[in-house]
């Protein structure tokens, strides 16, 4: 996850680069362990509900709740996708849904 959101818009919210994308593919694998593992609960839920309100924030609290749900599911799926061990889904690929799908919810909640 990414604090970057705030200063590059939403597509900061997605890796840039190698340090990034090991950072990503280890909170994926704590996301991961987080849905069988309680002692990870408190940390795992804390940083998502921070995220959302990122994602709030970075779209300046125009979105509805379903549109901003939409977009973290989508930002997670994105990751995920980012981080395949095979055929990876590029970055910029990654960038240009995540921007469109964001445009698309304001003007939904417009």
């Amino acid at each position: 996850m990414s604090s970057q959101g705030a200063r590059h818009g939403v597509e900061g919210f997605l890796p840039t680069g190698e340090d990034t994308l090991l950072l990503t593919r280890a909170w994926l694998a704590r996301v991961e362990l987080w849905r069988s593992e309680e002692w990870l609960e408190y940390a795992v839920s804390r940083w998502r509900a921070k995220e959302l309100a990122l994602l709030a924030s970075t779209h300046e609290y125009r979105l509805s709740r379903p549109d901003l749900d939409l977009v973290a599911a989508l930002l997670e799926g994105l990751r995920s996708a980012i981080c395949a061990p095979s055929r990876p889904m590029t970055t910029d690929r990654a960038r240009a849904i995540l921007g469109d799908a964001s445009a698309a919810a304001l003007e939904r909640s417009a």
